[in-house]
């Protein structure tokens, strides 16, 4: 595409875009909008404007916010802006069929997964929760039915054991970036229906997904603790206390501290704590094998490595989470 000549829409909420708006402006695309959502209250319920909005104000584009970008409002502005192109990254907002059909090269969406598989709003969060070994970005011109348009191009990356939503979601933000300049930079593109057979989609994670299941397998919490950090994040109860759990490691019997096999042995129900200690940490029975807590938090107080919570909070053997 013509880079000075191709007008170019950027639409795009958290910094999961940033990366790209800023890439876009660095090789000379010609930005003639940025539409992100309304000023929220964040953090201390103070109004800011959301990341995207901050960049872009940053960089000296024009920006725009509506409630509903297809409201009459919103779609005289885009096409006021005469623009030959739309690409929304996380942009959080519906689009109509009268938007679509304003570009003449169509809407692009940067997708957080391989498609077809985890169509929806949290596909990063999800391959973790669910154990998934790899995961991607794909590039898609947008259609009105989800995350279900023809794709252009996309590239996988390996799900670390070691990776949480924060680290995968700012690897894939690069990769994203890298894959959009890739596509603009094409002289001919060629696009790819999905195998609806093969669709798979997964909802917006709430906060009540993020629950502890203690009868489900260590690696499966494991995996949830990862998927969920740095937001919901995971949690389970201790008594009627909501206990944020933000770092787990998976144990089997054999890696046990030998003070946890004979409590594991007596230990007659889920989430039962076999062993709690400063030193040795707090070692949960799981369905299958155990997990021991790393890090963790009360309501109201400091964020704390496991060693420092038990020094100060009794926790005794027997004691189950809920």
């Amino acid at each position: 595409m013509d880079k000075k000549n191709t007008r170019i829409i950027f639409m795009g909420t958290p910094d999961f875009g940033e990366k790209a708006l800023r890439d876009m402006v660095a090789e000379g695309y010609h930005i003639v909008g940025v539409f992100t959502q309304k000023d929220k209250p964040r953090d201390r319920m103070k109004v800011e404007p959301c990341p995207i909005k901050k960049v872009a104000t940053a960089l000296g584009l024009a920006t725009f916010a509506f409630d509903k970008v297809k409201s009459a409002e919103g779609v005289q502005a885009i096409k006021d802006l005469r623009p030959d192109l739309i690409v929304t990254a996380a942009f959080g907002q519906l689009i109509s069929q009268e938007i679509l059909d304003i570009p003449k090269y169509g809407v692009f969406n940067i997708h957080a997964s391989l498609l077809p598989k985890f169509r929806g709003g949290c596909p990063i969060q999800w391959a973790i929760v669910l154990g998934e070994q790899e995961t991607g970005v794909t590039i898609m011109r947008t259609v009105l039915r989800l995350d279900a348009g023809d794709m252009i191009v996309s590239q996988s990356t390996s799900i670390q054991p070691s990776d949480t939503y924060a680290s995968l979601y700012n690897r894939l933000s690069e990769i994203g970036a890298t894959l959009l300049l890739q596509v603009l930079q094409m002289p001919q593109l060629s696009f790819v229906p999905q195998d609806e057979k093969a669709a798979s989609y997964q909802p917006i994670l709430q906060k009540k997904d993020a629950r502890i299941d203690f009868s489900k397998t260590a690696r499966q919490i494991d995996c949830l603790v990862r998927g969920t950090n740095p937001m919901p994040i995971a949690f389970c109860f201790l008594g009627d206390q909501v206990l944020k759990v933000y770092e787990v490691q998976v144990l089997q019997r054999e890696t046990l501290p030998s003070s946890g096999v004979g409590e594991a042995t007596k230990a007659s129900k889920v989430g039962q704590v076999i062993v709690s200690h400063p030193k040795e940490g707090l070692i949960v029975k799981c369905g299958q094998d155990f997990v021991k807590l790393l890090q963790v938090q009360l309501p109201s107080k400091k964020r704390m490595q496991m060693s420092d919570f038990l020094a100060g909070n009794k926790i005794p053997v027997g004691t189950v989470l809920g």
